[in-house]
């Protein structure tokens, strides 16, 4: 569906209205904010599961899944020294977005965006990441950089950081999957996004990531692969999202500030490495073809053994999945 700015205002202003118990009516509604489209408004609460239900000719607010995200409770669990600019949002186009939009006026030495969710999420290759309101996390970091050269390896850094923080949490059979996505039991947990900006001399460098935490009937239509939430592996504890914020801010800017050597970095990320050693099927030249995974190569590439020899795949445009 086509999701305009004032639209996604709209309903931003309806959560706002309604999030402390209050129900609003259409009326007021329009009072507030001019001629609205009801029917477009039900369309985008029902596409990214709001919890925002009918209620006296208008809308009420239905609670949503858990605590809601805090910029105060973020904060409390921090203990980094570095400063930080931290965004809360209810909705937004994509935190990734967001960030590389507000670059020029980017001041502290990283800025964070959060949202309970995004209308136009997304991943690599330009595909969606379907992100509906509440439970999940959908979190951006940004920061400028003169080190170039060492980008192509962030993914397989934050993969490798995002994969230790889901461990400290108590999950098992977490594995990792060339170039940014975290398996559980071979379904996609989690995915990871690096975008870059030139600035002057430097670099911004946006690191997205989004965590499946909460069961979604619309994440599960919406994705082409098995998907894992976070929620089905915790069954005793309901997951702290601001906490886990805070982890990940915290070790992204230790991991940053204080990187490992390379071949270290690819060596960890060696060990969890889902396809290592299994047969996969590459997208190359717009056909699929198969070969013997190797793993990851000293400059992040991925490295597959194919009959006509070892096939390098550096970039991130390619599609890479286990054969049939």
């Amino acid at each position: 569906m086509i999701i305009d700015q004032k639209l996604l205002e709209s309903i931003d202003f309806i959560i706002e209205q309604t999030i402390d118990g209050s129900p609003i009516g259409h009326d007021e509604l329009n009072n507030y904010l001019g001629f609205i489209d009801i029917k477009e408004i039900d369309k985008l609460i029902q596409y990214l599961e709001i919890p925002l239900l009918r209620a006296d000719s208008g809308y009420r607010f239905d609670g949503g899944v858990g605590q809601p995200l805090n910029t105060a409770d973020i904060k409390s669990h921090l203990v980094s020294t570095s400063s930080v600019d931290i965004a809360v949002k209810r909705l937004v186009t994509s935190t990734n977005e967001l960030l590389l939009a507000q670059v020029e006026n980017s001041i502290e030495d990283y800025s964070i965006v959060v949202a309970e969710s995004q209308a136009y999420g997304r991943g690599r290759q330009q595909k969606q990441w379907f992100s509906p309101y509440g439970g999940n996390v959908y979190f951006s970091l940004g920061f400028k950089t003169e080190r170039v050269d060492h980008v192509y390896l962030l993914p397989l850094l934050v993969a490798v950081t995002l994969r230790d923080i889901l461990v400290r949490h108590g999950v098992d059979g977490l594995q990792l999957k060339w170039p940014n996505d975290v398996l559980i039991n071979g379904k996609k947990l989690a995915g990871i996004l690096v975008e870059s900006k030139v600035c002057g001399e430097n670099q911004f460098v946006v690191i997205g990531i989004g965590i499946n935490i909460v069961r979604s009937k619309q994440i599960l239509a919406s994705v082409d692969q098995p998907v894992a939430f976070l929620d089905d592996f915790q069954a005793t504890k309901m997951i702290d999202r601001n906490l886990l914020v805070a982890m990940l801010i915290e070790n992204l800017i230790k991991v940053l500030e204080n990187p490992v050597d390379d071949m270290s970095l690819i060596s960890a990320w060696s060990e969890a490495d889902a396809f290592k050693g299994r047969s996969v099927e590459v997208m190359l030249s717009g056909q699929w073809k198969q070969g013997l995974a190797v793993g990851v190569a000293d400059k992040g590439q991925y490295v597959i053994e194919m009959e006509t020899g070892k096939v390098e795949i550096n970039s991130s445009y390619v599609s890479l999945r286990l054969a049939e």
